[in-house]
């Protein structure tokens, strides 16, 4: 019998053996026909390029510098030195070979769904109810972020040390001893230096004890196991687990990421975890509309609160109506509810409602109570197994087949920021690094239009103004060249407006406004303004701002002013080695010399 009372029928080793080794070809397989869009996929702007591509360190590879800077280092936010490693090795290996990067993560995620099927199994001894979790797990579209996002390799890589724990744990269950428990802990540190979410592991421990182990099983313990013994053997991981947990909150912190509850008040924050709960359950069974980032979108609406709290309130009530018959149920939903608690809002990190790759691990409780509860429901009923059977593939091959998708959405940042605009609203994210693409791909324009309206949802963000403003600056100098000088002076303005202390900007715009041959932009006193505001934040250094300068005073007449500016950019412009662009100047004095303004200069 297993342990929810079917019936299991006894295989020969020998066949018991082959099936486990076509199950997980099959797990292999299967991950790679889903991911196989990611070979394709490059490096995206939405935190790859902290992590890996303008890394100094990770791209140096492994050496005895970097790996110190990878154990002492919380930059990001993130103490994860084991992420930080497998980053660097990689590039040993690979470079910034994009295709390479994504190959290795969805190694892992596939050997995620090998290890979590060979722990279950030897848990509970059935095969195949085994086998339709591990499936799950490999080839649920929610799973999609945390494998095609190279900047969370720390979800897979700490899952994969999480479910190898599970793994030594059940081998310590059926031969307790030092050297076996031993096996538990290091797996558990390998994961804690990876991603600290797995530090609710001891508690799934506590749980599995119940189910499937049955070392405890409601006040009638088994060989001599207490509640309070269990919990006494995992004193050694819950003391790990609030190390990393103390360390994880103070980097975050330190990182300025933990939003304060001046900003979003408790009770708020408590009603969006509710709503954040029971979106996941249903996304779990239905996963359309799938996005990099789901905003916070304020005020909550009471009906979604208190509609996700009676769904909340059934299933718990449920499960604990049948626990002793049905302990799985209670097991899986509390490893569900558990190990969604440090990312379900109630610290928030970030300005993210909910986001996909926090299910990883946690979706497992739920595909533990489907692929044990279902069965339950539906084997009394006459050829209910073979029917059971089909529906099974039915769902895997359903998966299979969205996973694929939503893996597409992840090739470029196109078409990962747009899909996410096609299906969220109000999301600032989106907005905000498709117009970084536009403006690394000099599509300034089309930069704009997205960062304007980022700045509709975050007004007071001072880093996306300077994109923005930066944005204005090269459509600005696009539209000067193509002769359409009063658009040009439009957007500078806009620039300076956005970031008054932009050097870049200061400097083309009052050049454009002392020198432009259109009598209806030239402002020869706002020119001075901005010209001397840049000089004096560049410490009258920059040879082309004092150029600007010395424009701006020619064109209000001040030309004594403007042969001593234009004369220092002589000097600084023949001490940085700008030979030509000093010959330029000194003709530019020449005429300023002659009582005549730049445009003057020009004609003669």
């Amino acid at each position: 019998m297993t342990q929810d009372g079917s019936p299991e029928t006894t295989v020969p080793a020998s066949r018991d053996r082959a099936l486990k080794v076509a199950v997980s070809s099959a797990l292999v397989l299967a991950v790679i026909a889903a991911f196989f869009p990611l070979q394709a996929a490059g490096f995206i702007n939405y935190d790859d390029p902290i992590n890996v591509t303008m890394n100094p360190h990770v791209q140096g590879g492994l050496s005895l510098a970097n790996v110190w800077w990878a154990l002492t280092s919380y930059e990001t936010g993130n103490w994860h030195p084991v992420t930080w490693l497998s980053y660097m090795l990689d590039c040993t290996l690979f470079g910034l070979d994009a295709g390479a990067h994504h190959t290795v993560s969805v190694a892992l995620h596939a050997a995620n769904a090998v290890v979590l099927f060979f722990a279950l199994e030897r848990m509970t001894r059935a095969l195949y109810k085994s086998a339709f979790v591990a499936a799950l797990f490999a080839l649920h579209p929610l799973h999609v972020e945390s494998v095609a996002w190279l900047s969370e390799r720390k979800d897979v890589l700490s899952t994969l040390f999480f479910f190898l724990a599970l793994l030594a744990y059940a081998r310590h269950v059926e031969r307790p001893r030092a050297s076996a428990y031993a096996l538990v802990i290091l797996p558990f540190v390998l994961g804690l230096l990876s991603k600290s979410m797995v530090l609710s592991l001891p508690c799934v421990l506590l749980l599995l004890d119940v189910w499937p182990l049955g070392r405890f099983q409601w006040g009638q313990p088994r060989a001599g196991a207490t509640a309070l013994g269990l919990l006494k053997e995992k004193i050694p991981l819950f003391a790990l687990a609030l190390i990393v947990a103390i360390v994880t909150l103070a980097t975050q912190r330190y990182a300025g990421a933990v939003v304060s509850t001046s900003m979003i008040p408790f009770a708020t924050r408590l009603g969006g975890a509710v709503i954040a709960y029971a979106r996941y359950v249903g996304l779990a069974f239905w996963p359309s509309g799938l996005a990099f980032f789901y905003p916070i979108v304020l005020p909550l609406p009471a009906w979604k609160i208190a509609g996700s709290v009676v769904l909340l309130a059934a299933v718990t009530t449920a499960v604990l109506l049948v626990v002793r018959r049905h302990a799985y149920l209670a097991v899986g939903w509390l490893w569900f509810f558990g190990m969604l608690v440090p990312t379900i809002g109630l610290v928030q990190i970030g300005g993210q409602a909910m986001a996909d790759r926090y299910t990883y691990v946690p979706l497992v409780g739920l595909f533990i109570m489907a692929a044990w509860g279902v069965p339950a429901l539906v084997g009394a009923f006459r050829h209910g197994r073979h029917a059971l059977a089909v529906a099974a593939l039915a769902v895997v091959a359903a998966c299979a087949v969205t996973t694929r998708a939503q893996a597409g959405h992840w090739i470029d940042d196109h078409t990962l920021y747009e899909h996410a605009l096609a299906v969220t609203r109000y999301n600032w994210m989106a907005h905000r690094h498709l117009g970084f693409a536009f403006l690394t791909e000099q599509r300034p324009e089309e930069a704009i239009t997205h960062f304007e309206a980022f700045m509709r949802y975050r007004p007071d963000d001072e880093q996306v103004a300077g994109l923005l403003s930066r944005a204005h600056t090269e459509l600005a100098a696009n539209l000067s060249i193509q002769g359409r000088q009063t658009e040009a002076a439009s957007h500078l303005g806009k620039a300076a407006k956005l970031a008054p202390n932009s050097v870049n900007t200061l400097r083309m715009y009052a050049w454009l406004l002392a020198t432009s041959p259109d009598d209806g932009v030239r402002n020869g006193r706002l020119a001075v303004d901005l010209a001397e505001r840049g000089a004096r934040i560049t410490d009258w250094t920059d040879p082309r701002m004092l150029a600007a300068l010395a424009a701006a005073y020619a064109e209000v007449g001040r030309f004594d002013e403007a042969i001593d500016a234009s004369g220092r950019a002589i000097d600084r412009a023949r001490a940085s080695g700008l030979v030509p662009f000093a010959e330029s100047i000194t003709r530019m004095r020449l005429g300023y010399a002659l009582h005549m303004p730049f445009r003057e200069t020009v004609r003669r």
